[in-house]
């Protein structure tokens, strides 16, 4: 058995527990709701024999103490605070459920200290998901149990509801006695995840601009709208992977130890091999589109087809790129088209079922390995230093923006 040795880190106000045991690549463990860095159960022992595994009390919970954190972005920050002083920058950061939100969060936040991210089941955009039958009845059971300051049962409800297999039963009712009791003891704290992780927190936009690798996985026995908030979520995030954990569900480190630890191992042995290999290229959006479209099916498939005007809200540090553009000109503008489906090679054009299948580099499909936007328009106004109106653009609110290029006309045959 590794020895584990524990301590304290300051971080606003908070002192957060910690242990740690093993040596070599740091993998930090984030405990979902409910959970604290004596819950993992045999995943700290088996990742210690490949890394230096590091585990601890968010703020709110047990030995760490404090008020339960109102957003995540606070256990965001106490997670790099973890890092930063255990000196363990580049770690692989594996969390579950709100733990996977705080690690995909710390990547978009904080990629200097992240070398990659396993997130198991993050909920991101939980609330805009219609909920089955039995998840209704437990979230008025949650909402009536909180009204009546029962914490206890509504973390009891919650979890149980949470940790809910496809195939029925709960992993919740297996759990060690003692793992229960803390979630229960923690109730404020584990319900105040729930309500932060559920939301569009990290944005859309935010994660098209994560750098560092990340696996998004879903247990083979979790529930159908769990497997499609995993996909999703991977999509939203340039070269995210997802990955079915056999055996799990929501609790795989605890119902599928030996899978879910052997994926970390994958990623850690993955990340080495990377690092004695050349660099990726990388790309850092530019800006941001604003639009009246909201969702990919407001948004027509061309702009011709009655897209709206927009804003190209370009980041300030930029400024001097933009100099000499002005009302009249026309652009080429690239977008990363972050909802787009990266795993689709063959589609059919325009989605006319009567036209062959077709190969994706054939056709302007935004669903495509590299989802690039290619836009030409006109701009109508300088709406300030950094922001530009356009004419019609088919893009989504919030969709990046890669470069701007002044459009040129190719030179006649005839010379000029």
């Amino acid at each position: 058995m590794s020895l584990r040795q524990a301590g304290s880190v300051r971080s606003d106000g908070c002192d957060l527990y910690y242990e740690e045991a093993g040596e070599g690549i740091p993998i930090l463990l984030i405990p979902p709701s409910g959970s604290t860095a004596s819950t993992w159960g045999a995943v700290v022992e088996r990742l210690a024999r490949i890394g230096r595994v590091i585990t601890y009390d968010r703020r709110g919970y047990a030995r760490s103490g404090g008020e339960p954190a109102q957003s995540m972005s606070a256990h965001t920050e106490d997670a790099a605070a973890i890092l930063e002083s255990l000196a363990a920058a580049s770690a692989v950061v594996v969390g579950t459920s709100a733990g996977a939100a705080i690690a995909v969060d710390l990547a978009v936040r904080r990629p200097d200290l992240v070398r990659e991210v396993v997130a198991h089941e993050f909920p991101w955009r939980y609330a805009r998901h219609v909920p089955s039958a039995s998840q209704v009845v437990a979230l008025a059971r949650i909402g009536l149990l909180t009204l009546l300051r029962r914490d206890r049962a509504a973390v009891e409800t919650l979890l149980r509801s949470a940790y809910s297999y496809r195939d029925g039963g709960s992993a919740w009712d297996a759990f060690p006695e003692e793992w229960r009791e803390a979630a229960r003891a923690d109730a404020k704290a584990a319900l105040a995840d729930f309500r932060n992780s559920i939301g569009v927190y990290p944005s859309a936009a935010d994660l098209a601009t994560v750098e560092v690798p990340v696996v998004c996985s879903y247990g083979a026995r979790s529930p159908n709208n769990m497997v499609r908030l995993v996909r999703a979520l991977a999509l939203a995030i340039p070269g995210a992977t997802t990955r079915e954990i056999e055996g799990g569900g929501h609790a795989a480190p605890f119902d599928a130890t030996g899978n879910f630890v052997e994926l970390i191992a994958e990623v850690v042995r993955d990340s080495q091999t990377a690092m004695q290999e050349p660099e990726a290229y990388l790309v850092h959006p530019i800006g941001v589109v604003r639009s009246t479209l909201r969702a990919v099916g407001d948004a027509p498939n061309q702009a011709f087809e009655g897209a709206p005007e927009a804003m190209l809200e370009i980041d300030p540090a930029l400024a001097d790129a933009l100099e000499r553009i002005e009302p009249g000109d026309e652009l080429v503008v690239l977008t990363w088209l972050h909802l787009a489906d990266r795993g689709v090679l063959l589609t059919h054009p325009t989605g006319d079922e009567r036209i062959p299948l077709t190969g994706v580099f054939r056709t302007r499909s935004p669903d495509r390995p590299n989802p690039i936007g290619v836009h030409r328009v006109t701009v109508n106004a300088l709406e300030g230093p950094t922001t530009l109106r356009v004419g019609a653009l088919e893009a989504i609110d919030g969709t990046p923006i890669l470069d701007l290029k002044i459009m040129m006309d190719e030179p006649s045959a005839e010379g000029p």
